[in-house]
């Protein structure tokens, strides 16, 4: 193996550090591999790095699980945002019923915004960085109408978040 003797000559510190952040670092799987089996050979199993938690970082894998789930609760929103819209268009003259079926879509609309916003909360948490209310702010005073707009600029840098804690 081509990377086997780079790797050999590193302390099993610095060897647990490759399998925990290759990623980070940019190495490919093989590298992270090579290091588990020199690993192995020096006496630390899978499993004692499993246990102890140097398998894999957590705090990425945390982030990468709560972005997911961001973005589902995002585009939760943006479809009721346009299930919103496209119902009061629709409903417009039925004011008995199109008023109850508005305000359910609209409470939804909102639950899925307020656990699009924990979900980023939990980001910014492992990520270790200072959780900003800016985009909160922001949504509160562009409102309604410009979410699609906040959505993508708040996913855009999430996503930026995201890739410098894994580089």
């Amino acid at each position: 193996m081509k990377y086997f003797d780079k790797l050999a000559k590193l302390s099993n510190d610095r060897l647990v550090d490759v399998v925990k952040n290759y990623k980070r670092y940019g190495y490919p799987e093989q590298y992270r591999q090579a290091a588990l089996d020199i690993l192995e050979s020096r006496g630390i199993p899978f499993e004692m790095l499993k246990l102890t938690g140097n398998l894999e970082n957590q705090e990425l894998k945390k982030a990468e699980d709560a972005y997911a789930s961001f973005i589902a609760n995002s585009r939760g929103a943006f479809v009721m945002y346009l299930l919103f819209w496209g119902a009061s268009l629709a409903l417009n003259d039925h004011e008995d019923w199109g008023v109850i079926v508005l305000t359910i879509l609209f409470a939804v609309f909102y639950v899925f915004i307020i656990r699009s916003e924990l979900d980023k909360r939990a980001i910014y948490t492992h990520t270790g960085r200072p959780y900003g209310t800016g985009s909160l702010i922001l949504f509160s005073i562009a409102g309604i109408p410009f979410f699609p707009i906040v959505y993508l600029l708040i996913r855009k840098r999430l996503k930026k978040e995201l890739y410098d804690l894994s580089c």
